[in-house]
């Protein structure tokens, strides 16, 4: 006897279905290249500083407690410290055009502001400039790194290990932009303090495994240790037909270990804002 039921036909997949698969492979996606700091864990308990850390270090961690704790409006970071927030003496005058916009994105601002009152200015006060520390563009703080041999590209070093009191610069999609924020804890996660995060003084972890949107890394033991930064800023000016031997920096320009590694080249093209 011949079976005459038809065969079985399927109708379109219901759409709650599709959604559910879509959501699930752009979130594996992300996972596994999506920006790291954007997954990144938020909250939690701000660690203290580690007195077996070298003192920059302790310090930047304590210095960026208390503004974690504290919360304050992002315009503080564009003066020196006053009463409340630290020990030196506003210097900086009143904007105008030209000058950092207080009300506009604050985190390359926290990061100068914290590297100065550390004791670590980006760049050092001259005659003239007492303001010179303030850096608030996150494009010219890498360049102002960079100047200073302390500015690390991710692709040229793709393994770097940050420290303590290090930066991390990200280059996020569009419409986020760029992005920086400092360590404040290694221990397997990376934990790090950065401001207008999210509209405060923001504490995230996050797992290096993934760098999805790191465009490189600031080392601040090089703006600690002279010899250090002084090899790197060398590396940096070396034409491309002669780079530096890393075999040629003088043993004495190694730092600390726990300040970071040897010196690696800085490249001269590290980006740049106009200045």
């Amino acid at each position: 006897m011949t079976d005459a039921r038809e065969p079985r036909r399927f109708g379109p997949v219901p759409w709650p279905i599709l959604l559910l698969a879509f959501v699930f492979v752009f979130g594996a996606a992300m996972t596994l290249w999506g920006p790291v700091n954007l997954l990144a864990w938020r909250g939690g308990t701000f660690p203290m500083p580690d007195p077996e850390r070298p003192v920059y270090q302790q310090k930047i961690v304590e210095i960026a407690r208390v503004q974690h704790e504290d919360q304050p409006d992002g315009s503080r970071y564009f003066t020196r410290g006053d009463g409340d927030a630290g020990p030196s003496e506003s210097g900086i005058p009143p904007k105008d055009g030209a000058a950092p916009d207080p009300d506009g994105p604050w985190d390359a601002a926290f990061v100068s502001w914290v590297l100065s009152e550390a004791g670590l200015p980006v760049r050092p006060e001259k005659p003239g400039n007492p303001d010179a520390w303030l850096v608030a563009d996150t494009l010219e703080l890498t360049g102002a790194m960079a100047d200073r041999g302390a500015y690390i590209d991710a692709e040229a070093d793709p393994e770097f290990s940050p420290q303590v009191g290090d930066l991390i610069f990200y280059d996020y999609p569009w419409p986020f932009g760029h992005h920086v924020n400092m360590v404040v804890a290694v221990h397997g996660d990376v934990v790090t303090v950065g401001g207008d995060e999210l509209g405060g003084v923001g504490l995230a972890s996050m797992n290096l495994r993934n760098r999805g949107g790191i465009m490189g890394w600031g080392a601040t033991g090089r703006l600690e240790d002279p010899a250090a930064a002084e090899a790197a800023a060398e590396a940096a000016g070396a034409g491309a037909d002669d780079p530096l031997d890393p075999d040629d920096v003088p043993e004495e320009a190694e730092p600390d270990p726990q300040i970071g590694p040897r010196p690696t080249v800085t490249p001269a093209s590290a980006p740049r804002s106009g200045r």
